[in-house]
């Protein structure tokens, strides 16, 4: 079986004030087995299709691979449902930076005075309070197209991704 590590590394350009935010994930509508089913195993020869979500202040500088082949399908937009619990005066953060509006999902108490600031939500009354919360993510989307390998049974071969990234 191959194993598939992603790790980001920033380049100078990036200050700890904005090294957050990236996130790395398999392609859920494109990894699919036979019968239509997300794969949660990939074996030699299969194609792991992956996203990438950098906020506005980052830019990815390059894709790569220790072994295979990395390739850009470019930009794509893809919905997320959030759970926001708001329980007294903290911030409440998306997981991702929205490209679009938010579409807000009561469930019993409604929050009032929603307010948002890039990804930190607060709400003034209504606590406690949640939020099904439905909003557009911008993706650059990539595959990697392994080596041939030909493993035993027991055999692992890892392959790391490296997403570098530099303050846009």
């Amino acid at each position: 079986m191959s194993k598939i590590t992603f790790v980001v590394e920033y380049g100078d350009s990036v200050s700890e004030d904005n090294a957050s935010g990236v996130v790395i994930e398999l392609d859920e509508t494109r990894n699919l087995n036979s019968d239509g089913e997300v794969k949660s195993q990939f074996y030699p020869g299969d194609t792991v299709h992956f996203l990438i979500h950098c906020p506005d202040e980052l830019r990815i500088d390059r894709v790569a691979s220790t072994d295979g082949m990395v390739v850009s399908r470019g930009r794509t937009s893809q919905s997320r449902q959030q759970d926001l619990l708001f329980a007294g005066e903290d911030a409440v953060s998306l997981s991702y930076q929205p490209s679009g509006p938010i579409s807000k999902n009561w469930q019993g108490n409604v929050g009032t005075g929603w307010a948002q600031d890039d990804i930190e939500i607060t709400v003034a009354g209504g606590q406690p309070c949640l939020c099904k919360a439905s909003y557009a993510v911008a993706f650059s989307a990539y595959y990697l197209v392994p080596p041939a390998l030909s493993l035993g049974e027991d055999d692992t071969y890892t392959i790391i991704v490296v997403v570098y990234v530099e303050a846009a």
